[in-house]
């Protein structure tokens, strides 16, 4: 039962609040007066105070009673009240010799029930119209007799209905109940459900989106309907194959679902390749080192192939490349691509000139034990001279026929002995071309000074 409010007072329970108990009597004024009237009234009080909703009997005792002396009585006999009525006047009177006595009692009946006349929720709805949440209903009534005494008040909390059923009653002084009324409203406090969501537009690269896309959702709702889907710009902030982002959906009573969704995504670029570049004679020899999120490669080369003006020379998985053919002397650009696996580009550009050349030791090297020197291979040569000086004097001329030396710590040169001794070296190697008689050299292939430092 809910709370119960006390209904104003009307005119007729004015007349109930005057209803005390009432005595009149009437005797003459005598010294020797002897007869006294009772009365109880069925069903209690006793006394027929308030309202009664069923019918009331008064019954009378007179003392003496009159089968006991001369009591003469009018109107003592049991009397019923019946009938609605707000205030009915039941007496009885006897006379005892010179003594008279009347008294007298009012009677208030009201068996006829209150009418609910209409309700009225404590609150606004919460949205639309609707009720998502609980909701108090208190009702009001009329009664034409003994007047309202309380109507209840009921709370709401489900189940979910577009006329859900509220049931009040009213109940008057004389404590009779009204039949229940109902009052309706709609009720929902169920989400909607969201069923799919939609891309603006296809995926950039292969499945995946490098670029933040917009979303729309559709949803149901068995009971409010769905009011609202607001789009979602889609941006994660971590690249994976399952990025995760979310949206939601309204319904009419202000109910709110959401539900996550994933997208491949990946807005960042693989990093730059690292490139080590190996000019040789008449040819490129690249090392490419990738990042591991890299995919592919793609190597293009200025001037390209068969006078182009640029030309790709390799696509595939990171690896190393040489590139052949090539004009020595000539300068070439690279451009190595790196893709990874949603699309995402980006190049390292490296120059190379081919060209045979020194290798090993590096210019400038300090060395403590004796040093073997590399240089590129010469297609067209069939020997080298390799000179080394200290300082300005030349202490070796070598003439091996591969493409690398490995110096002595003690070697002969124009009849002396030399030894490594610390100190700064110069080194040449030159190609030779025929027998060593003809003395016919290509261009030097270049010069590197290194130190003995023990």
């Amino acid at each position: 039962m809910g709370r119960r409010t006390r209904a104003p007072a009307c005119n007729v329970a004015t007349v109930v609040a005057m209803l005390v108990l009432a005595l009149c009597v009437s005797r003459p004024a005598t010294a020797d007066a002897a007869i006294d009237i009772q009365y109880t009234c069925t069903p209690a009080p006793a006394d027929c105070s308030g309202w009664h909703h069923t019918p009331v009997t008064v019954t009378w005792s007179i003392n003496p009673r009159p089968e006991e002396g001369s009591v003469i009585i009018s109107g003592c006999g049991s009397q019923t009240v019946a009938s609605d009525t707000a205030a009915t006047l039941v007496w009885c009177e006897a006379s005892f010799g010179s003594d008279v006595l009347r008294r007298t009692r009012m009677v208030a009946v009201d068996m006829t029930p209150p009418s609910v006349t209409g309700a009225e929720p404590a609150r606004a709805a919460d949205a639309n119209g609707w009720y998502r949440q609980a909701v108090t209903v208190g009702f009001r009534g009329a009664d034409a007799l003994s007047g309202i005494a309380s109507c209840t008040s009921t709370s709401y909390a489900g189940p979910d209905s577009a006329t859900a059923a509220v049931l009040g009653t009213c109940t008057d002084t004389a404590g009779n109940v009204s039949a229940p009324a109902t009052f309706t409203l709609p009720y929902d406090a169920t989400a909607p459900s969201i069923t799919e969501a939609v891309a603006a537009r296809k995926p950039d690269h292969d499945g995946w989106y490098t670029h933040p896309v917009r979303w729309t959702f559709s949803a149901t709702d068995a009971l409010s309907g769905v009011d609202q889907c607001p789009t979602v710009l889609a941006a994660p902030f971590s690249s994976s194959a399952a990025a995760p982002f979310a949206g939601s959906c309204s319904d009419r009573a202000g109910n709110v679902a959401s539900r996550t969704f994933s997208l491949a995504y990946d807005a960042v670029p693989p990093t730059a390749p690292r490139v080590q570049v190996d000019a040789r004679d008449h040819a490129i020899r690249l090392l490419v080192s990738a990042a591991a999120d890299t995919t592919r490669l793609r190597i293009s080369r200025s001037p390209g192939l068969r006078s182009a003006k640029r030309s790709t020379l390799y696509t595939g998985r990171p690896a190393g490349f040489t590139d052949r053919r090539l004009a020595n002397g000539r300068r070439y650009r690279y451009v190595i691509t790196a893709f990874d696996q949603a699309g995402n580009v980006s190049r390292r550009r490296v120059n190379a000139t081919p060209g045979p050349r020194l290798l090993s030791p590096p210019g400038g090297a300090s060395v403590n034990a004796p040093p073997r020197f590399e240089w590129t291979p010469v297609r067209s040569a069939g020997y080298y001279n390799v000179q080394l000086y200290r300082g300005h004097r030349k202490v070796l001329s070598a003439w091996p026929s591969s493409a690398h030396l490995q110096l002595r710590a003690q070697w002969s040169f124009a009849g002396r002995s030399h030894r490594l001794q610390p100190g700064r070296y110069r080194w040449y190697v030159w190609p030779g071309r025929g027998s060593r008689s003809e003395r016919r050299f290509g261009p030097r292939l270049g010069t590197r000074s290194f130190v003995v430092t023990g």
